[in-house]
């Protein structure tokens, strides 16, 4: 995964579809671990670390702003066990907006978007005088 170009797709995501502020936050967060892990496949981490995080402090409303990611499809998550630390998956925008038209370094081909030629019409000045 590149931190980048999942930070950008995840702007870009966010302009056709809604996400509660927080929510946004939390995916900030958790994208931020992620990369700090080296983006292991699953990343572990204890629900009071994310709350302190996000600066939640109830239970129930943690838990509705995680499950809205996962509704969302971006996190898969798993309960962790007594002791154990939840898990947390990260569904890579690539998977959602495909590498098709995204070079290695993460730039689309401007080509590719707009197709292969492209008319530019150039506005003509009026040549008025003034006396």
């Amino acid at each position: 995964m590149n931190y980048i170009q999942e930070l950008n797709y995840f702007e870009r995501w966010l302009e056709t579809n809604h996400l509660s502020s927080v929510s946004q936050l939390l995916w900030y967060k958790l994208i931020s671990i992620n990369n700090r892990s080296n983006w292991s496949e699953w990343i572990q981490v204890d629900n009071q670390r994310l709350k302190a995080m996000i600066q939640v402090s109830r239970d129930d409303t943690f838990i509705k702003i995680r499950n809205e990611l996962i509704q969302a499809g971006l996190i898969e998550y798993q309960k962790g066990k007594k002791g154990c630390p939840s898990k947390y998956h990260f569904v890579s925008f690539t998977c959602i907006y495909g590498r098709n038209n995204v070079g290695e370094n993460g730039v689309q081909n401007v080509e590719e978007i707009v197709g292969e030629s492209v008319s530019i019409y150039k506005q003509s000045k009026n040549n008025k005088k003034r006396y």
